[in-house]
């Protein structure tokens, strides 16, 4: 006669075991539906080339039926021959057999109306425990929408390039007819302020006014059309060996009646060393005038510019540093963009067009060098431009 209570313990692990069993069923079940219909195709081919099996997505995909691919067709028949030496079972398969490495292509798979589509296919080897080769296991991936957006944007940037150089020659010619007339109403107000003898108080503040603004808008024009060559890449440097120190001192003279009319001191500290680079001196020269002048610009009445020079084995270095408003921290990324205005203004009421600092970075990587900006708002500003030695 059995003891039940001897048979408990068995009881228990057969009950055990079955609600495991059922556990990992269920688990399987999961898995098998997620493997049929995972949104992308996956199959497993033979060594041969010939299907062992496939989900249900890449078989609506291709419009076939299970009974009618398993082992019966051959996966050339659904992916497109290009180039039959550089095709998926020719020097493809061998490596995917003799490789770890996932082999990875764009294919044009075809469908069973004839139709094709674009797929992004990855296949790797899948090895016994003995390392021999049992079959391959593909994820095929649809991407014909991504081909199409390709595409959409290659068209949108083919017609963004035309509508630029439309613009660029629209400015170009813009620009230089605006010139002719600017001169000659300035010719004007500058020929009337020296006869006007009889002019009233308000006559000479409208001449004043009237050569302001044509200095402004000559200004403007001549950094519109400066960007506009840049744009159109018809400016390229023409490198030779200049003398920093000697371009710097001519830029600062022609600034010095600037700092002058606000009381602004200049100062230049560089050496006797060698201070000759490889450079173009009508690039250079104006991007050390415009960092200058804009220091100047920005600097209060009686305040203080420093310029000085250094050197590497590689570079040579100018360095302009004021004591003015300096520049906010958040406004340093949008410096160098064109038409941006800061926070801090000019101080005696100078020009200014939000065009000179994107005009002197583009002058700059044109000459191969660089710019460095540090500022503290408050407390100045000090512009270093690092210019190489030789042009590699």
């Amino acid at each position: 006669m059995i003891d039940n209570t001897d048979c408990n313990p068995l009881i228990l692990k057969v009950a055990l075991l079955e609600t495991e069993n059922q556990r990992l069923k269920n688990d399987l079940s999961v898995l098998a539906h997620g493997f049929q219909n995972i949104p992308v195709g996956i199959h497993s081919l033979d060594e041969n080339g010939y299907f062992l099996n496939i989900n249900n997505t890449e078989l609506e995909w291709l419009g076939y039926k299970r009974e009618e691919v398993i082992k019966k067709m051959h996966v050339k028949e659904v992916i497109v021959i290009e180039d039959e030496q550089d095709y998926l079972f020719n020097t493809g398969f061998k490596y995917i057999k003799e490789n770890i490495k996932p082999y990875e292509a764009r294919r044009t798979m075809k469908r069973r109306n004839g139709t094709t589509f674009p797929a992004l296919v990855r296949v790797i080897a899948v090895n016994d425990a003995l390392g021999h080769f049992k079959h391959t296991l593909s994820v095929v991936i649809d991407i014909s929408k991504q081909i199409h957006l390709e595409e959409q944007f290659q068209l949108a940037n083919e017609e963004l390039y035309h509508l630029n150089q439309e613009k660029n020659r629209f400015i170009g010619i813009a620009s230089h007819d605006l010139q002719n007339p600017i001169s000659t109403i300035a010719m004007s107000a500058e020929l009337l302020n020296k006869t006007g003898t009889n002019m009233t108080h308000v006559q000479k503040k409208l001449i004043f006014n009237i050569q302001a603004a044509t200095k402004r808008m000559s200004s403007l024009i001549k950094n519109v059309l400066n960007i506009n060559r840049i744009e159109r890449g018809v400016i390229h440097p023409e490198f030779q060996l200049v003398n920093v120190k000697s371009c710097t001192w001519d830029a600062m003279a022609r600034s010095q009646i600037f700092a002058n009319r606000k009381k602004i001191n200049l100062s230049f500290n560089a050496n006797n060393e060698d201070w000759n680079v490889t450079s173009d001196p009508n690039f250079l020269c104006p991007v050390l005038e415009n960092v200058i002048s804009n220091a100047i610009k920005f600097t209060h009445e009686s305040g203080h510019v420093s310029i000085s020079l250094s050197k590497t084995n590689t570079y040579i270095s100018v360095e302009i540093q004021d004591d003015g408003q300096g520049i906010k921290q958040e406004e340093l990324p949008i410096l160098f963009g064109k038409f941006q205005k800061l926070s801090a203004k000019p101080t005696a009421g100078e020009l200014s067009n939000g065009l000179g600092l994107s005009i002197v970075k583009e002058y700059m990587m044109l000459l191969r060098g660089g710019i460095d900006v540090y500022s503290e708002w408050g407390k100045g500003t000090t512009f270093v431009l690092n210019l190489p030695i030789k042009i590699v």
